[in-house]
Parts: structure tokens; sequence; C-alpha cells
């Protein structure tokens, strides 16, 4: 970002350049802003404000975000939601974190294009699953997935799953 910015303040950059440092200069303080709220969002989660909300409501709000991520992929998405899936009571903004996590990671884990089936069951409890046709987590990581700041992407921050985790253990 300071190099971007120091660059873009020489008086005898042409406007071609220009254009290419201010996308540079964008395209990485969405990426730090996106850092550092994950970090807050961990180091400090907001309280939670339960109420009774339709979980596949939010789910697909999530999808809706990010279809055009799917389809650039060439992800095919299968849905079932079991017609009886009653409402939960669950910070709303939270579980779409939750779920925007989940599907993100699932995306990612299909660069090549592949299949997300998410499912939503009533059984013996409530179910939600969101599985991916890509390779998988490889067993020798899979026990540090928890762990905040571990990733195994170049540009992961480590804390999605960590979230994820942290907000489903305040919400018992």
């Amino acid at each position: 970002i300071k190099g971007a910015a120091e660059i873009l303040a020489s008086p005898k950059l042409d406007q071609e350049k220009r254009d290419e440092f201010t996308e540079i200069l964008t395209k990485e303080v969405r990426q730090l802003n996106h850092v550092v709220s994950e970090f807050l969002d961990f180091a400090q989660p907001k309280g939670a404000k339960p109420q009774h909300c339709h979980v596949t409501h939010i789910i697909d709000s999530v999808l809706e975000l990010t279809e055009r991520q799917r389809e650039s992929r060439d992800i095919q998405l299968i849905k079932y939601y079991d017609p009886g899936f009653p409402p939960v009571l669950f910070d709303a903004v939270q579980l779409k974190q939750i779920f925007a996590n989940l599907i993100s990671n699932a995306i990612q884990a299909m660069p090549e294009g592949g299949t997300m089936i998410i499912k939503c069951l009533v059984e013996d409890d409530i179910l939600c699953s969101i599985e991916d046709s890509g390779e998988g987590i490889p067993e020798r990581i899979l026990g540090r997935i928890f762990d905040p700041f571990f990733t195994s992407r170049p540009k992961g921050t480590g804390l999605g799953l960590s979230i994820v985790q942290k907000i489903l253990h305040n919400h018992d």
C-alpha cells in the first residue's frame, strides 16, 4: 500500500500507470480491511442478539452474494432444505457470518469447479451441512484448522474457521 501510494504521488506518472496503481492500492486496502475486520471479530466478538431466524433464508442470502464467484469457477449448487426445518434462536448477523465463511471456504476449495451441496435437515436435532467436491483437508493439518491464524492458503488470514467455532461456542 505504501509503495503504491508513493508511486501515485509522483507528478511524472502517466494516466495509464496512475490507473494501474490506483487499482492496486484499492485492492490492497480492501484485503487489509478484510484482515483487520476478521481479526477484530475474532478478538472482540460482538454481543449476540439472539432472535428467531430462518437459517435457509440466511444461507440463500449468502448464496446470492457469492453467485458470481461460483459461476466464474463453474461450481454447481445443490440445495436440500427439509420443509419442516424450524426457525432457530441465534444472532442473525453472526449466523450469516458463519455461513459466509463456510461457503467461501467451499468455493475456494474448488478453483477448477465442482459441486457444492448444502443441506438443512431435521433428524434427532437440526443439522446444516455444506459439502464441496474439492480435494479436502490434508490429514496432517486437520487438527489445526480451528487454530487462530493457521491457514493453508497464501492469502488466507487463518481466522475464518476460528470465528465460526467461536460464534457457535458462544451460542451453545
